[in-house]
């Protein structure tokens, strides 16, 4: 067991923090001829027959589709004879074609055609048509190739000062990341995702953060946006003003919503979005000096509770959400005050 590290191994940490803070950064189309053996090798240590297809496309976004279309065709036959298309949105036709390209190239189980592609088009757009929340369950199966470095530098220290065996099934990964983007390996088929060709955002921060742009651009277009460390959507960075109560409450993630919300504007916000005013009252806010703050517990059109007062020296309006199992028993504005802050109201001194 490692008890400790020796003056002299803590020394070597900003040699690992810049060498795998460049590999992260790296930018750019794959090295496939350097990565194919690593990707062979992870397959044979872990027991797994050897990919018989590979698809490079040039983002995650793209790999995740063409997962989804290699999973729609997995049981294609002569059966399937329709070439109708069953949805309106083709913007993954691309990525179809991209994707059609390379299995044609690499499978020969299949007699290619212009028939065979229609057939293939047709079953997938089936797919999109009536399944398309299955997209999601292929971001969880990615490996992340150069964007792997947080965990990848530590490895690579422990195993470069300490040899220990069970370190070796990670040695793959180490030298893969640097020659790939994100991956995943899905039955006979291997996605691979070219890097970013640009990143983009503040280094001196310990968070993505940009507010101005995107934090990375693949060569496919497809970006991603962040704010103080959450992925926050397009339009919120791109196009502000055209932000609604829908985008807003299609923020999975509370802390992205808030700061959406904030983009939008909370008095906009609450202007718009309250359903109901469950309760209001008054607050003392210095027991001193009798001062009065109003506050207001409000639900939105979304169901979320939310008590509003407002900064007894300032004037500033606090939004506060009330996050409980079960918020219907958090009624009047002293209960979600209570709630938020974990001690009773009477134990406090003064407050804003």
């Amino acid at each position: 067991m490692i008890k400790e590290l020796t003056q002299e191994q803590k020394d070597t940490f900003p040699y690992y923090a810049k060498k795998w803070t460049e590999i992260g950064l790296k930018t750019g189309p794959i090295d496939f001829e350097k990565a194919k053996p690593l990707i062979e090798k992870i397959h044979n240590d872990q027991n797994e027959p050897l990919p018989l297809v590979y698809f490079n496309l040039e983002s995650p976004f793209a790999c995740q589709h063409a997962m989804f279309q290699v999973q729609a065709l997995s049981d294609f036959d002569d059966n399937w004879q329709n070439t109708e298309i069953y949805t309106k949105n083709n913007s993954w036709i691309k990525i179809f074609d991209k994707m059609y390209e390379q299995y044609s190239a690499q499978y020969p189980k299949v007699e290619w055609n212009d028939d065979v592609k229609a057939r293939m088009l047709s079953k997938v757009s089936y797919q999109y048509a009536n399944n398309p929340s299955n997209l999601d369950q292929y971001v969880d199966v990615f490996m992340f190739g150069n964007g792997e470095c947080y965990w990848l530098a530590y490895y690579d220290f422990f195993y470069e000062h300490f040899k220990e065996p069970f370190l070796v099934g990670v040695l793959p990964f180490i030298e893969l990341a640097n020659y790939i983007g994100w991956w995943a390996a899905m039955g006979e088929a291997v996605f691979i995702s070219d890097r970013p060709s640009v990143v983009n955002y503040d280094f001196s921060s310990d968070v993505a953060h940009n507010p101005n742009g995107a934090i990375v651009t693949y060569s496919d277009g497809w970006s991603v946006y962040a704010l103080n460390g959450h992925a926050m959507p397009e339009k919120s960075i791109i196009a502000p003003e055209t932000l609604t109560l829908d985008d807003i409450h299609a923020c999975k993630n509370a802390e992205t919503r808030r700061q959406v919300m904030e983009i939008y504007g909370m008095d906009r916000y609450f202007e718009d979005a309250v359903e109901e005013v469950l309760d209001r009252d008054f607050v003392v806010v210095d027991n001193t000096k009798k001062e009065m703050m109003p506050r207001m517990l409000v639900k939105t059109v979304v169901n979320d509770v939310f008590l509003i007062g407002s900064d007894g020296s300032t004037n500033r309006v606090y939004y506060m959400p009330v996050i409980h199992r079960d918020v219907s028993q958090i009624n009047t504005c002293k209960k979600a005050h209570e709630y938020i802050s974990g001690i009773p109201e009477n134990l406090c001194v003064g407050q804003s």
